[in-house]
């Protein structure tokens, strides 16, 4: 779901237009699925509190005297950066106004100039969320395990 909000966000669209795959954002598949990505958000954010939970259920809070305390410290704390910085791109996000119709805060120059970091979240909260995953596989593997 987090690669369905990037790459159906107006950001991504930028982007395939300054790496020349303009014509790729203008087809007609492409269009319909830009045009959900206020849906990704509703299911990105279930999914992330449902992953929060069972993760925690799972493996708990690190404990002292924990062997792989360490580890579980960073999983958690790289996973819930990545998760707050989600959340301030969905701030920035332009469906953030259906949210907050009449709020003053959309009218502020300091909301517009904060618009203007909405690419650049999308870059640290890849960057995070492969972090998460690449250190949660490196410690536990593939589950369930593959067996050749």
């Amino acid at each position: 779901m987090g690669l369905a909000l990037v790459t159906s966000c107006r950001s991504c669209i930028s982007l395939l237009d300054r790496i020349g795959l303009a014509g790729m954002a203008k087809s007609a598949a492409f269009r319909a699925y830009y045009a959900r990505h206020g849906a990704y958000w509703f299911f990105f954010g279930a999914l992330v509190l449902s992953h929060l939970l069972m993760g925690t259920i799972h493996t708990g809070l690190p404990q002292a005297g924990d062997p792989d305390a360490p580890v579980h410290w960073w999983i958690l704390l790289v996973g819930l950066g990545s998760a707050v910085t989600a959340g301030v791109s969905f701030a920035s996000c332009r469906i953030l106004p259906r949210f907050l119709v009449g709020s003053a805060i959309l009218r502020t120059g300091a909301y517009r100039r904060f618009l203007k970091y909405h690419g650049y979240l999308w870059w640290v909260f890849l960057g995070g969320a492969g972090a998460h995953f690449a250190i949660a596989f490196l410690h536990a593997g593939v589950w369930p395990p593959i067996s050749g």
